[in-house]
């Protein structure tokens, strides 16, 4: 092949394909974000946050029949809550907010490639192949939730964090900072990024960068704490902290619902982290440094791999196995890259520190999802951090190869891989699974006509922001209700205060579902009516946990009192 034809091959082909894989997401994202009905079960409930704050009512309340709040901070809510106020509160606002936040996010991953080094073209790639793992993270970027949001913050805190022009580390640290009172959660990369910033830019850059990611966090932490006597902490930290733990699933998930969208790009950091590790060491020969990194990871691979996923799962073994070894080959390579660079390091040649960097964020990333996976329920919008490192490795890796050896062959394959990434994320995005149809919204309407016949306060548990369609507040959602039902949390004592008004008969109607939902709930109401078949997939939320608001309740009637004496 001649080097023109190659130069329009590696440009024309990975973008070629980049350009349709986002259109078909672009076209799927348009359809959804106008849907008023749930596509993701808390929508309603994380809408039920903001309409609070839009009527000045306090968030961190001890739970009653009202309101049970998420385990959330006020970031994400209050944003909605203030657009609100010139828009309008609706599911359209929430994830108009999400589908800006997951561009930037996208452009975030894009300029941290390029200043690795990489050209623009694989930054670029690297941008939408982050976008490609859409329908395996969930479906999430588009969703009235926090996740977006916070990993835009995050997204362009981590590229500033490369910048070594002067305040760059305190913008850095205010994005982090927004990041964290978006989603407390990714405050756990701010030690990373600050051990980065240090080797790179001085211990006094990282000093910056913490002190205006960590102290504004704090103080507003600690005035919430305070206003809310105790409560904010308590349901951002016991909450979660008490409730199980699976992590034989998170062992298993993780690897294979990222392996199976994103396996070019798991393999490739994992074959980076061999060769570096061989470059890196001195003390050991080259290879043994290859055969513990290589067979580390065959070992993992064989374990995660020996039981296949289910049939029906959408996830495929062979991918898998390819995030299996990156996972089993990368802490050993890792290490060995470690000791390399402490070995160069008393010899007077520094570790790069834009690789401890982004190795450090990459390992928080990866923990934090492997524990929102493993917590009760399963948490599939923790992975978008995750995601968003792999696509970002994957460009810093290419883009690497590409400045060492920018021979034909390696042209040739780093836009063969590419364009091979890019082509299965295509091939793996099922449209039809996660758009909403016009007999979703027409089940969805006939549940408010049903409910238009009532008068009196409706709970929807299940699609908390359903009454809000018929002038009534939003209901009581049930992901709050089970966030405290732990019998080591800090609440669990107060849920006699919801099942008190369920045998008090507070409301009217209630919304139900195929989940059980309270024994309070099932004391005091009878099913009134069927609006929506149990048995067909209409209105089911197209990600997250499968429950469909099909039936309505009604209050029993008490039988009579025998007549004293």
């Amino acid at each position: 092949m001649s080097g023109r034809a190659l130069a329009v091959l590696e440009r024309v082909l990975p973008l070629a394909v980049g350009a349709g894989l986002l259109l078909l997401l672009g076209s799927t994202i348009a359809v959804r974000a106008g849907h008023p009905f749930d596509l993701e079960w808390t929508e309603g409930g994380t809408l039920a946050h903001a309409w609070r704050l839009q009527r000045h009512l306090p968030l961190y309340v001890v739970p009653g029949p009202d309101f049970v709040p998420f385990d959330i901070p006020p970031g994400y809510p209050a944003i909605l809550s203030a657009l609100g106020k010139i828009f309008g509160l609706s599911p359209l606002l929430g994830r108009i907010v999400s589908i800006v936040s997951i561009g930037a996010a996208a452009a975030a991953a894009a300029a941290v490639v390029r200043r690795a080094g990489a050209p623009l073209r694989v930054a670029l790639c690297a941008a939408v192949i982050f976008l490609g793992a859409y329908p395996h993270v969930g479906a999430s970027y588009d969703l009235v939730r926090p996740d977006s949001l916070g990993l835009a913050l995050l997204g362009w805190a981590v590229a500033l964090g490369l910048d070594a022009r002067r305040g760059a580390e305190v913008a850095s640290g205010l994005l982090l900072c927004a990041a964290t009172l978006v989603q407390h959660t990714l405050a756990g990369f701010a030690l990373p990024m600050a051990l980065g910033i240090g080797l790179m830019q001085g211990w006094r850059a990282a000093g910056r960068f913490l002190g205006v990611a960590l102290i504004p966090t704090g103080a507003l932490g600690g005035w919430w704490q305070w206003r809310s006597d105790g409560a904010f902490l308590a349901y951002l930290v016991e909450v979660p902290a008490s409730q199980p733990r699976d992590w034989g699933r998170a062992w298993l998930a993780v690897p294979r619902e990222l392996g199976t969208p994103l396996p070019l790009a798991v393999g490739a950091i994992g074959l980076w982290a061999v060769l570096s590790s061989i470059q890196r060491q001195r003390g050991i020969g080259p290879g043994i440094c290859a055969i513990l990194g290589v067979w580390s990871g065959m070992i993992s691979a064989f374990l995660g791999t020996y039981r296949p996923p289910p049939p029906d799962s959408g996830l495929y073994n062979a991918p898998s196995a390819v995030a299996f070894w990156a996972l089993g080959t990368i802490p050993v390579a890792t290490g060995l890259w470690l000791l390399g660079a402490g070995l160069q390091r008393r010899r007077g040649a520094a570790p790069s520190g834009r690789a401890l960097y982004g190795l450090g964020i990459g390992c928080v990333a990866l923990i934090g999802a492997a524990a929102l996976r493993a917590r009760g329920g399963g948490l599939l919008g923790a992975y978008l951090p995750l995601p968003w490192c792999l696509a970002v490795g994957l460009g810093c890796v290419c883009g690497r190869w590409l400045a060492q050896a920018p021979t034909p062959w390696v042209r040739a394959l780093v836009a063969g891989g590419l364009t091979t990434q890019l082509s299965w994320s295509v091939i793996l995005f099922d449209r039809a699974a996660v758009v909403p149809t016009s007999a979703d919204l027409d089940a969805g309407r006939r549940v408010l006509s049903s409910l238009l016949e009532v008068e009196g306060p409706v709970l929807s548990p299940y699609a908390a922001w359903l009454p809000v369609y018929l002038g009534r507040p939003p209901s009581l959602h049930h992901a709050g209700v089970w966030s405290i039902e732990a019998p080591s949390g800090p609440f669990v004592h107060e849920l006699a205060s919801i099942e008190g008004a369920l045998r008090g008969q507070r409301w009217a109607r209630v919304v139900g579902s195929d989940r059980r939902f309270l024994e309070a709930f099932y004391e005091a109401y009878e099913p009134a009516r069927q609006v929506v078949d149990p048995r067909s997939d209409l209105l089911r939320p197209k990600t997250g946990w499968d429950v469909q608001p099909w039936r309505l309740w009604r209050p029993k009637i008490s039988p009579p009192r025998a007549p004293a004496g």
